[in-house]
């Protein structure tokens, strides 16, 4: 007997777990959304994230910028000055009134999301209205009582209305100006401009099929984001159609112009859709970029990234720690070319001295990389040291074609031979500077050309492991396998490449007096006051590595950037 109660005993608790857990099973939001939705976006811990930044150096350098006063000594009008400051004014009176409000429906959980045009949204000659599809979902830290505390906030100025849909109540807001409707489910505050929008979304949620969380490829290109503190998910082809849609409603003068904006909207075959996440660890950003490929569908080029086969980087025992950017592909794609006009095909095959066929022909489709590193002081232009290397198919011929354009342009051109590279470089007195000493060379079956080749020189001799890149230690920090066979390597030295930024502003000031008197104290004070501070403040990032590769038909890109005061030095 006393068995048969310990056995009751046991079978009740483990019932009441497993009931308790059934209570309290989460709700994906995505399973109020249909399965085409556009844009998708997933913020969790949002007050604390956006606390977190605003604590930042960039943040407090954005939120230091006063941009009244800088409108005022940039002699801007008036109106526009009056204008822009009760703009500003408004932002900051919703915040501080609405704080409390705020955290309590954003703070920890909320999600926004965009659904395609339906069929009832269609009307000639009406520039498409974007808040009709949109949706706001929000986890209240108190539960959907956060409803009424929207309703009492607003009190004064909406008017407020109680509609029954099915088992739900859905209450209207309206006033002159604006007008959305709301409904809690299950913990959730849901809230749209359009009501037929949120009912959709009813709609969805009680049938349990047809929804974004049941979608197949929604579920592969998020599996990885599981923990990531925002989710951001794109569906290419719905994204373009909704901007074509957008072009077409608004009225231009020249159809030309519509065309050719539209043109940049299309999704080149075979992507199919974008999910991107990000999280903090300690004082690391961690990214994850993912792009789902359709191989059935896919165009040529994207079926060369599908093809490709990971490879580990051999020139990673040439990279020097004083490198501000290095990017690798193991394939190029130079189908591009083909999608000149006829103008520009003309310009490069004259230039080049072969047609477009020809030089897709001797470039292939091989590995390349890109290397720069900041210049030397005290040179005539500020000019960073860029060198670039493709394996070519044909090597031989571009690096022949590049010494015919610079006899051409009369550059003295002296070849010479470095370890296991050969060269030809301008020389003589007329060369203006270290960092304009140009060069075309060949070295381990690639083409190489840039802008010093000093710095050419230092690529190709391996770097003692004092100078190497893959050893310092404020590299390891965010190394994430870089010595792993992967199809894509990108490597910034953010802050640096920043200073680098910051001295093109000032040059551009500089230039700027040949334009007007007046233009070179305006830009010196934008850059002072506004870009400035920012470059200055985004220095926080120190360095960042990229890594891309393609695994079931899905390219991922992990990014691991550091942030100060991660680093040593």
């Amino acid at each position: 007997m006393r068995k048969i109660v310990i056995l009751a005993v046991v079978l009740l608790v483990v019932g009441a777990f497993f009931v308790q857990r059934r209570l309290n099973v989460e709700i994906d939001p995505a399973a109020f959304l249909p399965t085409d939705t556009v844009v998708y976006t997933d913020q969790r811990e949002g007050e604390a994230r956006g606390q977190r930044f605003l604590a930042s150096p960039l943040g407090k350098a954005i939120t230091a910028i006063d941009l009244p006063a800088l409108a005022r000594d940039l002699d801007t009008p008036a109106d526009v000055r009056a204008d822009l400051e009760k703009k500003i004014g408004d932002c900051k009176d919703f915040i501080n009134q609405n704080q409390k409000l705020l955290a309590e429906l954003f703070g920890d959980h909320f999600v926004i999301a965009v659904l395609p045009r339906r069929d009832w949204m269609q009307e000639a000659g009406v520039v498409p209205d974007a808040r009709r599809q949109l949706i706001v979902f929000s986890k209240p830290r108190h539960g959907t009582t956060a409803i009424e505390l929207l309703s009492s906030a607003y009190s004064g100025n909406l008017q407020t209305e109680i509609a029954p849909y099915g088992k739900y109540s859905l209450k209207r807001f309206r006033n002159d100006e604006i007008s959305f409707v709301a409904c809690a489910v299950n913990g959730w505050l849901l809230a749209a401009f359009e009501e037929r929008t949120l009912r959709e979304s009813l709609d969805i949620f009680d049938a349990k099929k047809g929804s974004l969380a049941e979608s197949e490829n929604f579920r592969k290109i998020t599996a990885d984001l599981a923990e990531s503190e925002q989710i951001v998910y794109l569906r290419l082809n719905g994204l373009a159609e909704l901007a074509r849609d957008f072009l077409a409603g608004i009225p231009m003068a020249d159809q030309v112009d519509q065309a050719a904006l539209a043109e940049l909207f299309n999704v080149e075959a075979g992507l199919d859709g974008f999910a991107y996440g990000s999280q903090m660890r300690d004082s690391i950003l961690e990214e994850r970029m993912l792009i789902s490929l359709v191989p059935d569908k896919a165009s040529a080029a994207v079926r060369k990234i599908l093809e490709a086969t990971p490879a580990k980087d051999d020139i990673l025992p040439h990279l020097s720690d004083s490198l501000l950017f290095y990017s690798y592909t193991n394939v190029t794609d130079w189908s591009t070319l083909g999608d000149l006009s006829a103008k520009n095909r003309a310009m490069v095959e004259n230039f080049s001295g072969h047609s477009l066929g020809e030089l897709q022909k001797i470039l292939g489709d091989g590995a390349s990389r890109l290397f720069v590193k900041k210049g030397e002081d005290g040179q005539t232009l500020p000019l960073p040291l860029v060198n670039f290397c493709v394996a070519a198919a044909v090597p031989e011929t571009l690096d022949a074609t590049a010494s015919s354009l610079l006899a051409k342009a009369g550059i003295d051109m002296t070849k010479g031979k470095f370890q296991d590279a050969t060269y030809q470089a301008w020389s003589g007195s007329k060369v203006p500077g270290k960092n304009l000493r140009l060069y075309s060379a060949l070295w381990r079956g690639h083409w190489c050309v840039g802008n010093s080749l000093d710095f050419f020189q230092e690529i190709v001799e391996p770097s003692p492991e004092a100078a190497s890149l893959v050893a310092a230690k404020d590299f390891k920090a965010v190394d994430n396998g870089i010595n792993e066979p992967a199809q894509s390597l990108m490597y910034i030295r953010v802050d640096q490449s920043l200073d680098l930024l910051r001295d093109a502003c000032g040059w551009l000031a500089t230039f700027l007096a040949l334009e007007s008197k007046d233009l070179p104290s305006k830009a010196n004070l934008v850059n002072e006051r506004l870009i400035f501070p920012i470059l200055e403040g985004a220095k926080m990032y120190k360095r960042s590595l990229n890594i891309g590769g393609i695994k079931d038909n899905m390219l991922k890109i992990d990014c691991r950037t550091s942030i100060a005061p991660a680093e040593s030095k």
